[in-house]
């Protein structure tokens, strides 16, 4: 069966400041159901800063916190954007921390960043993010996999020696994933054997459809001595039988997909008090509820069913779930996992094959 994982982006949304720590309490609370309802196999937890949207400042503070509660479940950064980490000193010896205080069950999903807005207020810049993200990933995987590590690159560089501590749990080479929608980017990082974490906004499944042959044309090619990497996808979930909130649902996700690309419209999107200000006028950008129907899983059970059995037959070793993107209070996204557990997930188990599935990098 396709794994299933679990997006932990804990919104803010409009809960008051004084109330935030229910945020935090309430994805905890979504989290453990379903590890223990619907069988999840990793926690997706996400890296943003000063804004209201996936609010999670520090995805190895939230590992560990959620580790420690809840067992047999693995705890990835989907993703951390490496252009908010210069120092990729401190944020291996951060991960390395977390892989031991949670007995090897981190993963690091890692991207080049997307928000101007965060990187210039954390010292950092897009520019050349491609480049940078490159030779960051691959440096970031020296420093767990090697001892007295220099670099003399264009962007790190450690003149001395310099051996991570502690080290990993027993040594692992911790998971790692890069979050990647372009044929390029996926191609460079399954020809490194790296694994994928995908994702389509607004295209048709026609996108999934050749981001999944980019990364498996490009792991086929790699030596047998070099374990083959996976891909999974991100996407939009929310499970309902009512037809009206469907389309609220719907209607919610383009309102702020139309928030952002009006943003980006004008070289960054804009926030006033961490909310993302919708700019640009009504003429620059068109989307409608019809434009995002086969990218996100969003319908009735059998609907949300379909989908996901499409993922995998498309190629796709796992599917993470986020019912947050829309921003519905805590007893709709409970609600919309319970239908999930007691109408999609006896679907997957009874339908689909258990996959032989490639092991993690």
């Amino acid at each position: 069966m396709i794994a299933l994982n679990f997006y932990v982006p804990c919104n803010l949304g409009s809960t008051p400041g004084a109330e935030h720590h229910e945020v935090y309490r309430q994805n905890v609370e979504l989290a453990k159901f379903a590890a223990a309802e619907l069988g999840v196999s990793t926690f997706d937890i996400p890296e943003h800063h000063f804004v209201d949207m996936l609010n999670v400042p520090g995805p190895f503070v939230m590992a560990a916190h959620l580790a420690a509660q809840i067992e047999n479940v693995k705890v990835r950064t989907t993703v951390a954007p490496i252009v908010l980490h210069d120092n990729l000193l401190r944020f291996a010896g951060e991960a390395a921390l977390a892989d031991n205080l949670t007995e090897g069950r981190v993963e690091i999903g890692l991207s080049r960043g997307s928000i101007d807005y965060e990187a210039r207020r954390l010292g950092g810049t897009m520019a050349r993010s491609r480049d940078r993200f490159q030779e960051g990933v691959l440096f970031l995987e020296r420093l767990f996999g090697e001892r007295d590590v220099t670099a003399d690159g264009e962007f790190y560089k450690v003149p001395e020696a310099t051996t991570i501590m502690p080290r990993t749990y027993k040594e692992r080479r911790i998971p790692i994933w890069l979050g990647s929608t372009s044929r390029d980017s996926i191609r460079w990082a399954a020809s490194h054997g790296f694994n994928v974490v995908t994702t389509s906004l607004r295209e048709p499944v026609e996108l999934l459809r050749k981001q999944a042959q980019w990364f498996h044309e490009a792991a086929d090619e790699l030596p047998d001595t070099v374990e083959r990497p996976r891909v999974d996808v991100l996407t939009q979930v929310f499970v309902s039988e009512d037809e009206g909130e469907i389309l609220r649902i719907k209607e919610r996700i383009v309102e702020k997909q139309v928030a952002q690309m009006r943003g980006l419209l004008v070289g960054a999107p804009r926030f006033i008090d961490g909310k993302m200000v919708n700019q640009g006028g009504g003429d620059e950008v068109t989307l409608s509820v019809e434009d995002i129907e086969e990218s996100v899983l969003i319908g009735t059970p059998e609907e949300v069913l379909e989908g996901i059995q499409l993922r995998e037959q498309l190629g796709y070793n796992g599917v993470s779930l986020d019912l947050f993107y829309h921003d519905p209070g805590f007893d709709s996204v409970m609600g919309s996992l319970e239908l999930f557990r007691d109408k999609v997930l006896p679907g997957l188990r009874g339908t689909q094959a258990d996959l032989p599935q490639p092991a993690s990098r």
